[in-house]
């Protein structure tokens, strides 16, 4: 979708969300790329159930065009199933630098 400044904003919905693995999943490394390494607005995750769920996206650095962050889930990600929503916004310029 593409907002009214032109940028374009990524909508995904995910749900039943579980990990039946051993112990739980806290964390998930994201990246990021962009051509000018600006992110003008943080992902922003949207908790639908359980509502106690916290979901919070953590810069932890940049290198050229690709911003390295984490995805921190409290409490972890485990065997309640989990949906959410994340909202991503990128540079309408962005897209129309790409060579």
């Amino acid at each position: 979708m593409i907002n009214d400044s032109g940028d374009v904003v990524v909508r995904d919905q995910c749900n039943q969300v579980t990990y039946y693995g051993i112990g739980t999943i806290a964390s998930v490394p994201m990246t990021v790329a962009s051509r000018s390494g600006y992110l003008p607005v943080p992902p922003v995750y949207n908790v639908k159930a359980p509502p106690e769920q916290r979901i919070q996206w953590k810069p932890i650095k940049h290198e050229g065009d690709r911003i390295f962050a984490e995805v921190s889930f409290d409490p972890p990600i485990g065997r309640e199933p989990l949906n959410y929503t994340r909202t991503d916004i990128r540079l309408g310029r962005e897209l129309c630098d790409r060579d």
